[in-house]
């Protein structure tokens, strides 16, 4: 088995990074400010019941290096740049779906 590098989203907000092969895995999870975003993204999009909110969660995976715990750390890295404080805030003002990204699970209409 190839390595693969897996981010958990909420929606369009991530939520962690997980890197593993067929031995082992690394796991980052991103700093707290994400999942304070998460929770607060929940409820402004009116995802109050546990299941509501549980099936929101996605994971993306694709290959990766055989180095598990640099290309985990890399991704987090890029992760926590690219969404910073501000984008957060668009996003949980949205209820976690970024409008330039989303698209319905069945396509565009």
């Amino acid at each position: 088995m190839a390595a693969t590098l897996t981010v958990i989203w909420w929606r369009d907000i991530p939520a962690q990074v997980v890197a593993k092969d067929r031995r082992e895995a690394h796991k980052v999870v991103l700093h707290p400010r994400f999942q304070v975003a998460i929770d607060k993204a929940a409820m402004k999009g009116g995802r109050k019941e546990f299941g509501d909110y549980i099936e929101e969660w996605r994971r993306e995976a694709r290959p990766c290096g055989d180095d598990l715990l640099a290309e985990a750390a890399a991704e987090a890295a890029r992760l926590e740049a690219q969404y910073t404080r501000e984008v957060l805030a668009r996003l949980v003002a949205a209820g976690g779906l970024d409008p330039a990204r989303s698209v319905p699970k069945d396509g565009p209409a």
